[in-house]
């Protein structure tokens, strides 16, 4: 599922991501599918291992540079009755944050 947040003289969401336009953009995903993943590497020019690393689970932590963008994979702490570890994905752009 993917949500869509426009900057643009405010906080505005966006239906999909063909209405994402040169303001700045932060698109946030769970569950990522086949059909997303293509149209994220689409409209942000996304490298396919970065599509890749996006897709699966439990991703080694790293940064990797990339022309256009960084990618961030990073893991955080949850405590509910135990502790818990989750895969968090950012990849930073000019005009785009992705999570």
């Amino acid at each position: 599922m993917l949500r869509i947040v426009t900057l643009n003289g405010g906080i505005t969401e966006l239906k999909s991501l063909s209405d994402v336009t040169e303001t700045p953009v932060w698109v946030d995903i769970t569950d990522i599918t086949k059909d997303e993943a293509s149209e994220l590497q689409h409209t942000f020019n996304l490298h396919p291992l970065t599509i890749e690393d996006l897709s699966m689970v439990r991703t080694r932590i790293k940064v990797e540079q990339f022309p256009q963008y960084l990618l961030c994979v990073f893991y955080t702490v949850q405590r509910n009755k135990s502790l818990k570890t989750i895969e968090t994905d950012f990849i930073v752009g000019k005009n785009f944050l992705i999570t």
